[in-house]
């Protein structure tokens, strides 16, 4: 999702984060598919969201998915490529 994300910013996957802190507030990418968030991500740019707010909407929209998923206890720990 964020490899896909951030072809469609120009930017490496590995900088969303440096990216996404310059955002004052996240736009709602709504879309968890691969395939649907890059028209997404390409309408928010249209319609005037910033690439800091769109980059930080997609980790939003990552951390989101991660609470609908269930109840954890401890610690949660994202890894590999872009964690």
């Amino acid at each position: 999702f964020l490899i896909f994300a951030a072809r469609h910013l120009d930017v490496s996957p590995t900088r969303m984060q440096e990216m996404a802190a310059m955002a004052e507030s996240p736009v709602d990418v709504g879309s968890y598919c691969s395939m649907f968030s890059g028209q997404d991500i390409l309408e928010k740019l249209r319609d005037g969201a910033t690439r800091e707010e769109v980059a930080l909407g997609c980790i939003h929209s990552i951390a989101d998915r991660v609470v609908e998923i269930g109840h954890f206890r401890g610690t949660i720990r994202v890894t590999g490529g872009v964690a």
